[in-house]
């Protein structure tokens, strides 16, 4: 019995190992040859697998592309959310931290923005597996206290992500094509984005005092968010200076 359960188990830590070289092969060729170009024979010989236990493990292509999709996923999500735990009543400040969120993750994860544009259309049919539906909802956790206490314009889901998460997943990819080229960008990009979608997403007329927002589960003690900051001369909104292309985010 005791050798069953051995044997078992080197059979199962066996599988996992497999399952690993096989999404990691696949997500490199992927990225590489894309989609449709990428065949399990290719993906079989860079992981060290037969095919027919590609097939085991995922059934078919579209099932491996949704699960490695996922994955790639997964990393954007978690830098959002963090971002906006860590300022959730200070507009400009979570605005800015989730732009910068985005661009440290393109320098961690490279090669995620590849892969999502080689396989958003065959990840699954799911629709929650894409960029704008997995991260909206997050945005209006976010904004709605917010917008009650007109801190933010009455903005829907689609457009918090169209004036901020978008342009930052676009800024990061163009920034990390500048620096495989050595040429470090000139414009703290991070930063313009911020100006831009803070300037989108506050009120016209802010309300003099600050209202109390309260976040969480009733009973909570509110928190009364800081005034908006006006513009200073020169200065981007008071938003930090960008850390230098490499440099690790701050926690």
């Amino acid at each position: 019995m005791a050798f069953q359960k051995t044997q078992a188990a080197g059979s199962t830590r066996k599988g996992a190992e497999t399952r690993a070289k096989i999404l990691d092969a696949a997500a490199r060729l992927f990225a590489v040859h894309g989609f449709e170009a990428t065949t399990f024979a290719m993906i079989g010989d860079g992981a060290g697998a037969a095919t027919g236990s590609i097939v085991h493990c995922f059934h078919d292509k579209t099932a491996l592309a949704g699960i490695i999709y996922g994955s790639a996923m997964d990393h954007l999500v978690a830098a959002v959310a963090r971002a906006i735990d860590r300022h959730p009543t200070d507009v400009p400040g979570t605005i800015h931290a989730v732009i910068s969120a985005c661009f440290s993750w393109a320098e961690a994860h490279p090669g995620d923005n590849t892969l999502f544009r080689a396989l958003h259309e065959h990840a699954g049919p799911h629709e929650e597996i894409g960029k704008q539906a997995r991260l909206e909802p997050l945005m209006a956790a976010w904004a709605q206290p917010l917008i009650r206490a007109g801190l933010l314009q009455p903005l829907a889901p689609a457009q918090l992500y169209a004036v901020i998460i978008a342009p930052a997943i676009c800024g990061a990819a163009a920034s990390l094509a500048l620096l495989d080229g050595h040429t470090p960008p000139e414009i703290a990009w991070a930063s313009v984005l911020s100006t831009a979608a803070l300037a989108a997403v506050q009120p016209l007329n802010p309300k003099s005092r600050p209202a109390k927002v309260t976040l969480g589960n009733a009973g909570k003690k509110p928190v009364t968010p800081a005034a908006p900051a006006p513009p200073k001369q020169g200065d981007l909104l008071g938003f930090p200076e960008d850390p230098p292309p490499g440099a690790s985010a701050p926690p």
